[in-house]
């Protein structure tokens, strides 16, 4: 029992909450489609897609805990990771991770939609190139957060495409990789300073050589910028009352930063997000007016 328990923490299933992207991606597409009634089919066809990006997630995290248990020894927290402590053996993950590989696989060609496929190629490319040797982009400094960063695009197109065929807004897209790469930034930024020692960080990490506090919060700075920049165009090119949001984005994008300086943030780790009530309540609603400013019937703002 506690080999199988420990089996199931490599796939991070706390995680599971970023893959809700897949559906906001089909709510986009529904609502741009302007369909009234969702069928079952649709349904059934968006949670498959749903629950297929939640096990390739996990198929990946599995993989990425087997090649990175050397460095993960030397990371203050994740060295307490099931695979460096020696639980459970790199050999069973990776079976587990094949399976999951193969049940995806199967589900697409029950899908049988070719848009869907080719996203879900692009998820597993990208997390190859990340992880696996000699390529192991994330050893690259910035290539790292700019290629993770290209995920939540990728699960947002998943869940439009489950919907619809029209061309998913390159503003959208854009928007949100920089938005990502915003935050993957701000990760290395918070394990630089929670590891506090550059030559172990480096050796838990070896774009860590190459960066600094400041070189962080320059690419966490240009990243926002993009950011802001390509959701104007999108805000201004198909829905202007969303400008009435824009001050509450910034308050959004400054609160973050400066939970990047916290010891203890969930920017580090994504599945304590639960903890900070007060930035969940404000992040629901900021959704929530975002949805409203959206949906109504008259244009308040023009430019």
């Amino acid at each position: 029992m506690e080999k199988a328990l420990a089996l199931i923490k490599t796939l991070r299933l706390k995680r599971w909450y970023i893959n809700l992207l897949v559906i906001a991606g089909s709510t986009l597409a529904v609502l741009v489609e302007n369909i009234n009634t969702v069928n079952v089919e649709l349904a059934l066809r968006v949670f498959t897609v749903t629950i297929g990006v939640c096990l390739l997630s996990s198929a990946h995290y599995a993989i990425n805990e087997v090649l990175d248990a050397k460095t993960d020894a030397n990371h203050p927290e994740k060295k307490n990771r099931v695979i460096p402590r020696g639980i459970v053996s790199k050999t069973a993950v990776v079976i587990m991770a094949l399976g999951l590989y193969v049940i995806v696989a199967l589900g697409l060609i029950m899908i049988g939609n070719g848009y869907l496929v080719v996203i879900f190629a692009a998820l597993a490319v990208a997390a190859f190139l990340y992880n696996v040797p000699p390529f192991r982009l994330k050893d690259i400094p910035y290539v790292d957060f700019i290629l993770e960063a290209i995920n939540n695009p990728l699960r947002l197109a998943i869940g439009w495409y489950a919907v619809t065929s029209r061309p998913l807004p390159a503003s959208l897209f854009i928007a949100l990789w920089a938005f990502t790469a915003f935050l993957m930034s701000a990760k290395r930024f918070t394990e630089l300073r929670f590891i506090a020692n550059k030559d172990a960080a480096t050796l838990y990490r070896k774009s860590f050589a190459s960066y600094t506090e400041e070189k962080l919060m320059l690419a966490m700075f240009a990243s926002s910028c993009a950011f802001m920049f390509t959701f104007g165009v999108l805000t201004i090119r198909y829905e202007k009352n969303l400008l009435l949001a824009f001050p509450l984005y910034v308050l959004f994008m400054v609160w973050l930063l400066s939970i990047t300086h916290q010891k203890k943030s969930f920017i580090g780790n994504p599945e304590h997000i639960f903890s900070n009530k007060l930035f969940l309540l404000f992040l629901f609603s900021l959704l929530i007016f975002s949805i409203m400013l959206s949906t109504l019937p008259i244009t308040l703002i023009n430019v």
